[in-house]
């Protein structure tokens, strides 16, 4: 069985931690991090990676200050389903080519719901959902039953 989120060796090693590098991030209103510090930290023209990884690529903000759309990256809760997205390495070459099956969607699907549903208000996923709509990323609708 596919796990819903990579590890942080996954996203290290094998994605060399792509999202923290190249990915739109944006912190919603009450999150504990600063406009200031995510810009110093956040990678922009001549500086390609978030000043939040470390050596090994790993983040080193786990404490509660991480923007909730770092946590939740590759997916998003969206109307009735979820949203990969497909700038995900893991999403491209594990979860895509495993959902053909029925019963592995679903459990992926209810699996994801559930990490999103723990961590995420239904306020903050109603905002997450406003800026999804504004996004010019690729993403893979995954709908499924929730078991």
């Amino acid at each position: 069985m596919i796990k819903a989120y990579p590890d942080a060796w996954y996203c290290s090693q094998v994605c060399g931690s792509r999202c923290c590098r190249v990915a739109d991030v944006w912190t919603l209103p009450g999150e504990e991090l600063s406009y200031d510090f995510w810009r110093a930290n956040y990678p922009r023209p001549g500086k390609d990676t978030c000043g939040c990884l470390d050596e090994r690529g790993l983040c080193r903000i786990h404490d509660g200050r991480r923007p909730l759309i770092c946590s939740l990256f590759p997916y998003f809760k969206f109307e009735d389903a979820v949203l990969a997205s497909l700038s995900c390495k893991y999403v491209r070459e594990v979860v895509l080519p495993a959902i053909s099956s029925h019963t592995v969607r679903d459990r992926l699907f209810q699996g994801i719901l559930e990490c999103i549903d723990c961590q995420c208000s239904a306020e903050e996923t109603r905002e997450i959902e406003q800026r999804l709509r504004e996004c010019k990323g690729a993403f893979l609708l995954i709908r499924g039953n929730r078991g």
